[in-house]
């Protein structure tokens, strides 16, 4: 389901734990003092999540999300979230950020539509924002495209392909991608 960075208390969700910006901060490249947590939706990704790296695992199907968060900040909630999937888990994740804390919504895989508390966001003045990278200009896109081509080839970032499949069996490689199982990329050869 999600990744989470933690930089001192902080506690950010990012995509699905199998996804390229999970797999990006869960390598060598990460800050010294990131304390990274996965939330994934089974055991079987809780366990892949840890053994690539991340310190910790919130196995969404055996465990309550804010329970789980207040245990890693020992209840001081999370500093941040950062959301790419949206949807239920948007209203989640601003119930599991402290005071003044902080959600960037990036995406609404998950849905359109969340149910926030406003009451909660409103007495925690906690903030909520959003960004898409399409509304940036191609002057800001092509040198951050540049820097991240540096570090990859500096071996900062790593991919991870849980499989790859020949482009007639686009089939099978769809039905691997929404059989919730996948982690890592899901390679199609040409």
């Amino acid at each position: 389901m999600g990744i989470w960075l933690a930089w001192r208390r902080m506690v950010c969700r990012l995509a699905r734990a199998g996804d390229g910006n999970g797999r990006a901060l869960i390598g060598p490249g990460r800050a010294p003092s990131a304390r990274l947590v996965a939330l994934v939706s089974t055991t079987h990704k809780a366990q892949r999540v840890l053994d690539i790296g991340a310190e910790a695992a919130i196995d969404l199907s055996a465990q309550d999300l804010a329970s789980a968060v207040a245990d890693i900040t020992d209840g001081q909630g999370a500093d941040a979230a950062l959301d790419p999937v949206g949807g239920v888990r948007l209203g989640e994740l601003l119930r599991c950020v402290r005071l003044r804390g902080t959600v960037v919504s990036l995406g609404f895989t998950g849905c359109k539509l969340a149910e926030l508390d406003i009451v909660d966001l409103l007495m925690g003045e906690k903030h909520l924002t959003v960004y898409a990278v399409h509304n940036e200009p191609e002057e800001v896109i092509a040198p951050a495209l540049k820097t991240i081509g540096a570090v990859a080839a500096q071996g900062l970032l790593r991919s991870v392909i849980d499989s790859r499949f020949a482009f007639g069996d686009f089939e099978d490689a769809f039905a691997r991608l929404t059989s919730r199982q996948a982690i890592g990329a899901i390679v199609l050869n040409f």
